[in-house]
């Protein structure tokens, strides 16, 4: 069988090099060859028909798969003969290696069963050793199904079971074969999923024979686990999928469009519409995507209607919303007693066992909110005053994230128009898919809470602002507008009112302010004073008067105008009390900027551990995953660069705006993660500054790329540059993959898995 295995695959490879010496316009196919190659093609048909009539061992070698590919390929390459482009030729090839791939990688555990002498047969339940199991009927214990004398060679084993509310089922098998006649102890073990005929079946890579055979498991729950039929050597389907095949065309299209395609490598001031044309398809796969990662954390049986019918919501959806409608606020909830009475209810130790809502504020005998108000009084409260129920909170952080991800492409794309028109298209849609990608916002949509709503409203509000500031002309060469000047001081202030943290944007919004200010006075406007006044009560105004309602909020509630009231949470750790430590700062700059990730063998394929580095005090983690910028941006070294790029650019303003790439790229991002010692870790906290980091680290690689003159070094560097693409989407991917897949329910679970399948192909 070995060796008409190596024939097939040596016959195969041999028409798909046919197929490809045809697309080669100087080449002109012999007759003769041609023959051979139709003859190839036959003997795979013949033999696959062969093997659906039951010829032993045909249908495990896959010969339909064979003709399949073959066909396909051979057929391609006189679809496309002819046309003389070199893009027909590489996806010709691209789609080559992912047949072979799919044919000899992908799914070798269709041959499994082909070398050895394996006996297909069925275990009847009436021979096992059964314990704790009775017709799926299941306690609290683990139930062991065990045959004692199956003495057989065993390839492979199907266990067709059910379970009753719709669940993952997990198998482990211990085997005693000829190496061991004792038990190996879950050597072996089955994800099943219902009606996924995929799960069923699983490989074993025993040695000799098998003597005795145990399956062992346990149901969640109230669950019900029924054990249908166990077969030994059932043959594992060959099958082509969609999926794998799909995302490596993918994978491999896009290489060539930003690495290889001539159109790409013009400039964006060269082809501006298809540098426009491709940054809209982009943002708007990215606003698709958040539907996907929505629709998915809600689950199937999920309603549009009952959710916008809530009458129930959280700590900002509702009991904001009452507080406010009462002319309150504090929180109508009342204060437990038992919690007046503490010595220090800010102490968690004290707290044990008393109710009280978590992550609220207690000052003074009432409950408070510590987040911001910008999202309720826009939002939440006008739709409960109008429709009697309460928003949903998963559809604001969604309304919040893709407003935030087009005011984050807005931003990008003007930027890059005033700056890097000379850059070539394809490093600026890689660069915003890069950008899109780290902002983060998709974790905040997998789990709608009130923390994620504050973080996404605060970063539609911050992306909001710097979009207008891009608009009104403060830097650059466009003329200035008020209008938008304003607004940007509008949106950046509602994003101090959603998220506090947002503030030390504010400040570096002075520098533009002081920047537009500069151009004014340099163009000289007639007029007198008039121009200067207008010009600094639009830009300065909206935060003087939104910073004031804060203010005036924050005095009313803790008496001070300044104190936000964090230090009065009833969470994770008693603030009031908190000390200030060094090594709890390093610990997120590690995290966030440093941390590698590890491989694992389960998809998405990668593990994310948080080093807390032996703090020897209380450091909270609020989510145990963590991946590097410098691993998921990897051009952020390029800030290694600042100084060598600041003094080959030619912008006659380049210290100012050096200034203001230092205060919001580098200064502010890193104050945003030196505040975090005090509530610890959490994956989400990214939103706050990856954007900002990335586009930074952007604006040092295009000035170095631009000063190039090796137009071979310029392809390596792109190269490159989508590899880092690649890598750092796919980090993000899994991060957020595992962030949601928790949420999967029953009936989503069957294609959850089916699609984890494709990529685990040695399961």
């Amino acid at each position: 069988m070995t060796v008409l295995y190596f024939i097939n695959a040596v016959l195969l490879l041999f028409v798909i090099w046919g197929g490809i010496t045809n697309l080669d316009k100087k080449v002109k196919l012999d007759k003769r060859y041609v023959c051979m190659i139709l003859i190839v093609l036959v003997y795979f048909f013949a033999v696959g028909i062969a093997g659906f009539a039951g010829l032993k061992y045909v249908s495990a070698l896959c010969c339909p798969a064979y003709f399949v590919s073959g066909a396909v390929l051979f057929g391609l390459s006189f679809a496309v003969k002819g046309k003389g482009s070199k893009a027909a030729l590489y996806m010709y090839k691209v789609l080559a290696a992912v047949f072979l791939l799919e044919v000899f990688v992908f799914n070798f555990n269709a041959y499994k069963l082909s070398p050895g002498h394996y006996e297909p047969v069925g275990l009847r339940l009436s021979d096992a050793v059964i314990c704790n199991y009775d017709r799926g009927t299941l306690g609290s214990d683990e139930a062991s199904i065990e045959f004692t004398s199956v003495n057989r060679e065993v390839g492979t084993i199907r266990i067709e079971a059910h379970s009753a509310e719709n669940k993952k089922m997990n198998f482990y098998i211990d085997y005693a074969d000829a190496t061991n006649r004792e038990y190996r102890t879950g050597i072996a073990s089955a994800v099943i999923v219902n009606d996924c005929e995929k799960s069923f079946t699983v490989p074993i890579n025993a040695s000799g024979e098998v003597s005795r055979l145990k399956l062992r498991f346990r149901a969640e729950g109230n669950d019900v686990i029924m054990v249908d039929d166990i077969k030994l050597n059932t043959p594992i389907a060959f099958c082509f999928s969609p999926v794998r095949m799909l995302a490596i065309i993918m994978l491999m299209l896009f290489k060539y469009i930003f690495c290889d395609s001539e159109r790409f490598k013009r400039s964006f001031s060269r082809d501006e519409s298809l540098c426009i044309r491709s940054a809209r398809v982009t943002i708007a796969v990215f606003m698709l995507l958040a539907v996907v990662v929505v629709m998915l954390q809600r689950g199937s049986d999920a309603s549009i209607a009952r959710d916008f019918r809530s009458e129930s919501g959280n700590q900002m959806t509702q009991e904001l919303v009452d507080a406010f409608e009462a002319g309150r606020v504090s929180l109508l909830a009342e204060v437990n007693p038992e919690l007046e009475a503490l010595d220090n209810p800010y102490d968690s130790s004290q707290r044990s066992g008393l109710s009280y809502p978590w992550d609220h504020l207690y000052y003074n005998g009432k409950y408070y909110s510590y987040y911001g108000i910008a999202p309720v009084v826009l939002l939440f409260l006008p739709y409960h005053m109008l429709t009697g129920y309460y928003f949903p909170s998963v559809w604001a952080v969604f309304l919040f994230s893709i407003a935030g991800l087009y005011f984050l492409y807005g931003t990008y794309m003007l930027y890059m128009k005033e700056f890097f028109k000379d850059t070539k298209i394809s490093l600026i849609i890689m660069g915003l898919i890069m950008t899109l990608t780290v902002s983060s916002v998709y974790l905040c949509l997998a789990y709608a809470n009130f923390y994620e709503i504050a973080q996404s409203a605060g970063f539609m509000f911050c992306t909001g602002g710097f979009y207008f500031i891009a608009r009104s002309g403060m830097i650059g060469k466009g003329r200035l507008r008020l209008r938008y000047a304003a607004l940007s001081g509008v949106m950046l202030s509602l994003a101090v009112l959603s998220r506090p943290t947002n503030a030390v944007y504010c400040l570096c919004a002075m520098l533009f302010v002081y920047a537009g200010f500069l151009k004014l006075h340099g163009n000289a406007p007639s007029g007198g004073k008039t121009p200067y006044v207008k010009y600094l009560l639009a830009s300065l105004l909206p935060y003087v008067v939104i910073g004031s309602v804060q203010m005036i909020y924050n005095y009313v509630r803790f008496g001070s105008p300044l104190s936000f009231g964090i230090e009065y949470s009833l969470t994770i750790n008693d603030f009031i009390n908190a000390q200030y430590h060094t090594h709890f700062v390093g610990i997120g700059f590690f995290n966030y900027l440093l941390a590698l990730p590890s491989f694992r063998p389960n998809f998405p394929f990668m593990a994310f551990d948080v080093q807390i580095f032996n703090p020897n005090g209380y450091y909270f983690v609020a989510t145990g995953t963590a991946a590097g910028m410098l691993w998921i941006a990897m051009p952020v070294i390029s800030y290694l660069y600042s100084a060598r790029a600041y003094a080959i650019s030619h912008n006659s303003k380049k210290r100012l705006y050096a200034l203001i790439i230092a205060a919001v790229c580098i200064a502010a991002p890193a104050a945003v993660i030196a505040s975090v010692w005090e509530s610890g870790y959490g994956l989400r906290y990214r939103v706050d500054f990856a954007w900002q980091l990335l586009m930074g680290a952007l604006t040092v690689a295009f000035i170095m790329y631009n000063s190039l003159k090796s137009e071979e070094t310029k392809n390596l560097l792109t190269k490159l540059f989508f590899i880092s693409l690649a890598v750092g989407t796919g980090i993000v991917f899994a991060q957020t993959y595992l962030y949601v897949s928790p949420e999967f329910d029953g009936s989503l679970y069957k294609y959850i898995c089916l699609f984890e399948r494709s990529f685990e192909f040695w399961k």
